[in-house]
């Protein structure tokens, strides 16, 4: 069988231009005072949008008019430099920052890649998009059930130390009520994943799995080593 050398330059070729086209970055994110390391976010550009998905801590996205600049700076210990997004959403906070060990030459990329001088209008379907990502802030949940999570995990703790669950547990030592309290954040970013009902009632309107997908298989992780941790300790 005969292989046409010239389909094969084409595709390959082809395969080249698309990967110039996208560039997908694993790095940390700081976003105001909340800051998590590699690979805990993603930079993702094209020449029309600018994401900074830092999942359940927080996503930006930025049409090429709502960047002013984008420069390299700040040092972060054992993870990198910082890639400065400087820009003019009112909604996000003011410092948005990537981590990354190369930030100079990501920044070559997305100018080679035209974002910043894509002065033209953008498709209909993905200005949309953006207007409803930056309406509703950086941060995925909803705040009510934010606070929700968190004085559920707190009120569960806080018995687990008034020996509720087990009268005769020593003082310090997990209990059953700590062990409830990992299985339910556990469980509740779980439905995220799994269950569209469950993400219509806890993220804001128009979120997506893979918005949130890579910090809720981390704090799904985690939750779930400490409770089998929590589980091994002799009563």
């Amino acid at each position: 069988m005969e292989i046409d050398k010239g389909l094969i330059i084409n595709f390959l070729w082809s395969k080249k231009i698309a990967e110039m086209e996208v560039i997908n970055e694993s790095g940390g994110i700081k976003i105001g005072w909340i800051r998590a390391s590699w690979p805990l976010a993603k930079l993702t550009v094209t020449k029309d949008k600018l994401e900074l998905n830092g999942g359940l801590i927080g996503n930006l996205v930025f049409r090429p008019s709502d960047v002013i600049s984008i420069e390299a700076g700040g040092f972060f210990a054992f993870t990198g430099r910082g890639l400065k997004i400087i820009h003019n959403v009112a909604n996000y906070y003011s410092t948005a920052i990537f981590i990354t060990s190369r930030p100079n030459a990501l920044i070559a990329q997305i100018k080679e890649i035209g974002f910043l001088e894509n002065k033209g209008p953008l498709p209909f379907d993905l200005e949309n998009e953006i207007s409803m990502y930056q309406s509703t802030g950086s941060f995925p949940m909803k705040i009510p059930m934010a606070i929700a999570m968190v004085v559920i995990w707190n009120v569960l703790f806080l018995l687990d130390q008034t020996k509720l669950f087990h009268a005769n547990r020593s003082f310090g030592i997990p209990g059953a009520g700590a062990q409830i309290a990992l299985a339910f954040v556990f469980l509740t970013f779980l439905s995220l994943l799994i269950s569209q009902r469950a993400r219509e009632i806890i993220l804001r309107p128009g979120r997506k799995v893979s918005d949130i997908s890579t910090t809720t298989y981390f704090f799904m992780l985690i939750t779930g080593i400490m409770f089998l941790g929590f589980s091994l300790i002799p009563k």
